[in-house]
């Protein structure tokens, strides 16, 4: 399933790659080390899509983001090259009775995009953005905060570890503080709620952050091992 505000983007996509608004926006850039080669817009959506090494899709993304809050084509095509992640988290909270939830994804996500805090997050851009609006998604569904949850694996790297699995909004809450304290980085917060971010299996996280498959399961374990030991810190503070 798609959803109609989605194919209404792909179709204002289409109008503005050949827009002389694209036109001066590539001429802006001509000075960037990662944007100034693009012969069009449609070059971002190449150099990002999956398939990609992670390091240079992410370099492209960080570029967009850097410009998103003053450059209004910049944060239009780092919207784009987001579409799938968007429609993966449409599609999760639109099975949960939320039948706004591609209209919703997408205005939180414009709102992230402009006003993102690149001083403080400027790498790991799409699991950033994804991670926050699927935060405010759950935070908007407070009425019902466990039936937008992890998957069975997620789940169990917190079980695994001795800990009542918490309703999936007050867990990404719980992350969020984490990576506030500095316990937890932006990429180990990725790899922690991959199922967040729509990756379906290990290949896929590692892929998303740029390291080997192998590796991923025991950076999990050790991300987990940090997590837990905060929450039982907080609790007994």
């Amino acid at each position: 399933m798609r959803f109609q505000v989605m194919y209404e983007l792909d179709e204002d996509w289409e109008i503005l790659v050949r827009s002389r608004a694209a036109e001066d926006a590539l001429r802006r850039w001509r000075g960037d080390p990662v944007l100034g080669d693009l012969h069009c817009l449609t070059d971002i959506l190449v150099r990002t899509r999956q398939g990609v090494g992670p390091a240079a899709a992410d370099r492209v993304l960080v570029a967009l983001a850097a410009r998103a809050r003053t450059d209004a084509i910049a944060a239009r095509a780092l919207l784009q090259a987001l579409m799938p992640g968007m429609v993966r988290l449409a599609h999760r909270h639109a099975g949960v009775g939320r039948p706004d939830a591609a209209t919703d994804v997408v205005g939180y996500a414009i709102e992230r995009i402009r006003t993102y805090p690149f001083e403080r997050r400027p790498r790991a851009i799409a699991a950033n953005v994804l991670l926050d609006v699927h935060q405010w998604m759950c935070r908007d569904r407070r009425k019902a905060p466990d039936t937008v949850g992890w998957n069975s694996e997620a789940e169990g790297v917190v079980a695994r570890h001795g800990e009542r699995v918490e309703p999936a909004e007050h867990v990404i809450d719980l992350v969020g503080d984490a990576l506030r304290e500095g316990v937890l980085t932006t990429e180990d917060a990725a790899i922690l709620l991959a199922p967040v971010l729509g990756a379906t299996d290990d290949v896929e996280v590692a892929a998303l952050e740029g390291i080997k498959p192998k590796s991923i399961a025991r950076r999990r374990q050790r991300v987990a091992e940090r997590f837990v030991a905060f929450q039982r810190e907080q609790v007994h503070a």
